[in-house]
């Protein structure tokens, strides 16, 4: 049924009806939830609140998600491309939920050499974003903050002595509601080993 107050579990929370206070369990799922679910894994319909969790799901926020992946049917997710100069080729899936957005990222740099002659010259990396978009009608600014670990060639080992850090603010306008062009810049920080 509903909830109102406090509901927690060691496993699971599950109130079929609506919730008014708190969910706090690995897995919680509710209705349209007014307050906070706190777990690894939180479903909701219509949330406003806060769900901090690693995979939350929602019809809709008003409020903020928290998370590795935050989807909500309104925020949505988006595939977005770009280049850098000193990681050429970037793809992200930007999972927004509120304000705020988290974005697993692949970056690839095929070197100055051929692949085939010389591939120890090719980087990829792996990495997260973590931003806040402000919008303006058709327009926003992005601010975000992305880490990576990138590559020696082929190989990819996580050596936690090296890490990349890119602080960026991007201005752009959705063209249609599918598509929007963007343009920003941003300061790296390299940590070498």
């Amino acid at each position: 049924g509903s909830v109102q107050g406090v509901q927690a579990a060691g496993g699971a929370a599950i109130a079929w009806g609506d919730v008014q206070g708190m969910q706090i369990s690995v897995v919680n799922v509710g209705g349209s939830v007014q307050g906070a679910q706190i777990g690894v894994l939180n479903i909701a319909g219509a949330v406003t609140g806060t769900q901090i969790g690693v995979v939350n799901i929602a019809d809709s926020v008003k409020g903020q998600s928290i998370g590795v992946v935050p989807y909500n049917r309104e925020g949505g997710l988006r595939i977005v491309t770009w280049f850098d100069s000193t990681q050429p080729f970037n793809m992200g899936v930007r999972f927004h939920a509120g304000a705020l957005y988290m974005m697993p990222t692949f970056a690839f740099d095929p070197g100055s050499a051929a692949l085939v002659s010389e591939p120890s010259r090719m980087r990829y990396a792996v990495g997260t974003s973590l931003g806040l978009r402000l919008p303006f009608e058709r327009a926003f600014v992005d601010i975000d903050v992305n880490q990576s670990q990138r590559s020696q060639g082929w190989n990819y080992v996580i050596n936690e002595d090296t890490l990349d850090l890119r602080y960026r603010v991007l201005a752009g306008y959705r063209i249609v509601p599918r598509f929007a062009a963007f343009v920003g810049g941003g300061i790296r920080q390299h940590f070498p080993n």
